[in-house]
């Protein structure tokens, strides 16, 4: 594939994950409502697809809503638990490992000069960016920490680790302190 072809590509994934959140923005509670009533049929393996999907692309909508989900219609809070854990996990490592390995790919097809200032600037911003997006609201891209190479180790026993524990908290928040059995 030449530069021009991969540029085209950009742009018309550029353009449908624009349309994408804005419809997604436009229809949050309907899609809200959808992911809920997932989880309410298909029970744990909803919320492991779900959890996974979620994880791994950059959306309003987080692994968090299953897990919340999965607590309010009564499942059992360990196992949703490991569930959301395990999912999540497998999710941030599997899209590391396709960034890790598109690098050279992106590298390769992408304007030189443009790849190089992003990489100097995840070199610079990417662990702590990792970080704040690991614990906030804000959206997580684990492919981005391997398409810019960031130290696997680092990846996983830092950011991981930290999102991890941030479910375990947002969990045991709502179950033991609000009270949702």
């Amino acid at each position: 594939m030449n530069k021009k072809s991969f540029h085209i590509i950009i742009w018309v994934i550029t353009i449908l994950v624009i349309i994408l959140s804005i419809w997604s923005i436009i229809n949050y509670k309907f899609l809200k409502n959808e992911l809920e009533n997932s989880v309410e049929s298909f029970g744990y393996i909803a919320i492991f697809i779900i959890a996974f999907i979620f994880e791994s692309i950059p959306s309003l909508i987080g692994p968090d809503t299953p897990l919340i989900t999965g607590i309010l219609i009564g499942l059992n809070f360990y196992v949703i638990l490991i569930i959301l854990l395990i999912s999540t996990t497998i999710s941030a490592l599997l899209s590391y490992y396709l960034g890790h390995k598109s690098h050279e790919y992106i590298k390769e097809v992408s304007d030189k000069k443009t790849f190089n200032k992003y990489h100097k600037l995840f070199k610079k911003y990417g662990k702590a960016g990792m970080i704040i997006a690991a614990l906030t609201p804000i959206p997580y891209v684990p492919a981005l920490a391997g398409i810019f190479k960031m130290d696997f180790k680092y990846f996983l026993f830092v950011v991981t680790l930290i999102r991890e524990i941030k479910y375990v908290i947002v969990a045991v928040f709502l179950y033991y302190i609000l009270g949702f059995v």
